[in-house]
């Protein structure tokens, strides 16, 4: 059990968080969620940034997860090639590449699966505008692993810009709701689930910058 007030909240080790509206990440920073079972095609990612520099490197994971019958994890990566942004949304095999818009100001990326053969692919503005809104194949298999967010390693964390939230929602349930927060007890900043209040903290040895607080 945890308990807010205006933009305070109790985590689940009773440690206080502030919750803000963004932080800005700097390459080498990523985060390492728990093991999630996927039983079910019936899931739904989302994940809102923004990116501000031309050099963001290649194969910048946004998030990895779950697993398709041939065993490939479902991604989406966001790239940069001949100085041109690109998102690419992989589905086991299957995968569909296409210039990213928008991403110097806030966007949503997210793949919902349809069905055992389907999954489907979204960018859109902040102001709802839909960019990228199609379907492509996607062979489901169940799985269970942990994924991370912006890379699982320094390798491929390589996203310079800013972090607004990141859900997770399987069968209808969420699963992950991650904000912006900074520990009260010490300044750290990272990102709390506001399911069951557990604060994770980057993993990488690039420094975070604190963003706005919620109004």
């Amino acid at each position: 059990m945890w308990l807010c007030s205006k933009n305070l909240l109790m985590g689940n080790s009773a440690e206080p968080y502030e919750i803000l509206e963004s932080i800005r990440l700097n390459p080498k920073c990523f985060f390492i969620l728990d093991e999630t079972e996927f039983t079910t095609w019936d899931y739904s990612v989302e994940i809102t940034l923004s990116d501000d520099t031309e050099t963001v490197g290649y194969n910048t994971r946004f998030f990895r997860y779950g697993l398709t019958a041939d065993g490939t994890a479902c991604t989406i990566i966001y790239d940069i090639a001949s100085s041109q942004k690109r998102a690419t949304f992989y589905t086991g095999d299957q995968s569909r590449r296409l210039d990213a818009v928008g991403i110097s100001t806030k966007t949503t990326f997210g793949i919902t699966g349809v069905s055992n053969e389907q999954a489907k692919c979204l960018q859109r503005q902040e102001d709802g505008t839909a960019i990228i809104n199609y379907t492509i194949p996607s062979s489901f298999n169940s799985s269970k692993g942990s994924f991370g967010i912006f890379g699982t390693d320094e390798t491929n964390s390589t996203f310079k810009g800013v972090f607004y939230n990141f859900t997770l929602t399987i069968e209808g349930n969420t699963v992950y709701d991650l904000v912006p927060a900074r520990r009260i007890t010490d300044g750290e900043l990272g990102l709390l689930n506001k399911v069951d209040g557990k604060f994770y903290e980057n993993q990488g040895s690039g420094t975070i910058e604190r963003g706005e607080e919620i109004a």
